[in-house]
């Protein structure tokens, strides 16, 4: 673990002492530096630019900004460089006053204490075991402070999902998840599993697999979401049964009625008119190809589709239209080593 003060938290110890800002601007200028820090959410790489932008954040910024390396985290386990968070000055404007609603913090608060004192072995061997745990669990649940975490704390034990022995609620080790406790976490992380998922309505064509691959699946991706086609599982019984159980699992829909000169593809127009028969959010999609109103039908001929060109241009337009219709998904986009997002920034 780097043996420097977190620089989201502890910022103003480099401002107050000139060798300490001067190692760090040292170990960042070239590669950024490698930090593991419980109160910023865990394992991050600091880069040179993303230095600048944390001068003057408020505690609720950091909050913000804590809560998002902890969730990157706890999707994108850091075990290699290529799932490591690089916080650049992009990363930071974009996220500092990106707020987490009560309901994912809440969540993340307990599903945290659930895995921290999963072994309570481990946190009585830890060196400081009550603070370094309000450490982790502030960042989990993006609270500013200790007065806020134990709000947290109370209302966790007002549900009966944690109970304590004591009324100090800083002494974690007092602190026991009930089974109600584990069967919330586990009912919310299955209806959340469920509203991560982008379904893919296409032509299954070899000549849209690049389309789908580098195209649809980066937008969605991209935009905080994991992309479904239904081609690409095996399963049993009939592929109508499939498709219906992985659109009512979805959160929105992409039909593309991008098709051959024959004309339009029946399963499209479908699915399409499933999804939005349960109130699903469809979005509607087509390649520029020579005539391709004419070949859409009539009775969808009148929606606004997105047309597109390549699978730059698809990309770049469906993780925009996603964002600005349904929203940003849960799923949070994984750097690369060189600091660059392996899709769009967010």
């Amino acid at each position: 673990m780097n043996s420097l003060p977190c620089p989201i938290w502890k910022y103003n110890e480099y401002q107050q002492n000139t060798e300490l800002h001067n190692q760090l601007l040292g170990k960042i200028s070239i590669n950024g530096e490698l930090f593991t820090s419980p109160r910023a959410g865990g394992t991050f790489v600091l880069t040179l630019g993303g230095w600048a932008p944390l001068y003057g954040l408020s505690d609720l910024q950091k909050a913000h900004i804590s809560y998002w390396i902890s969730e990157h985290n706890r999707h994108y386990s850091p075990i290699n460089n290529k799932s490591l968070l690089y916080l650049d000055q992009n990363w930071i404007l974009s996220h500092k006053d990106r707020k987490p609603s009560y309901s994912d913090r809440i969540l993340s608060f307990l599903r945290k204490l659930i895995d921290l004192l999963e072994d309570k072995e481990t946190i009585r061997r830890s060196y400081d075991k009550s603070h370094d745990v309000a450490d982790w669990l502030s960042a989990a649940s993006g609270c500013r402070d200790s007065e806020e975490l134990a709000e947290f704390t109370r209302y966790s034990v007002k549900q009966g999902w944690i109970h304590s022995h004591e009324a100090d609620f800083e002494k974690w080790e007092r602190l026991y998840p009930d089974l109600s406790g584990r069967m919330f976490v586990e009912e919310q992380e299955r209806v959340n599993a469920l509203s991560r998922q982008g379904f893919v309505a296409m032509w299954f064509d070899k000549s849209l697999d690049e389309a789908f691959e580098k195209g649809f699946k980066q937008a969605i991706k991209a935009a905080g979401y994991e992309a479904y086609r239904v081609d690409q599982d095996e399963y049993l019984g009939k592929i109508d049964d499939q498709i219906i159980a992985a659109i009512r699992q979805s959160r929105f829909v992409v039909a593309d009625f991008t098709c051959s000169a024959e004309g339009a593809r029946g399963n499209v127009y479908y699915e399409a008119g499933f999804a939005q028969g349960l109130g699903i959010p469809v979005i509607f999609t087509c390649r520029d190809d020579e005539g391709w109103k004419e070949k859409i039908h009539f009775d969808t001929s009148h929606i606004n589709h997105l047309v597109w060109k390549d699978c730059g241009d698809l990309k770049k337009k469906l993780q925009k239209r996603i964002e600005a219709t349904i929203g940003k998904g849960p799923i949070p986009p994984v750097k690369s080593q060189e600091g660059n997002s392996n899709e769009a920034s967010e």
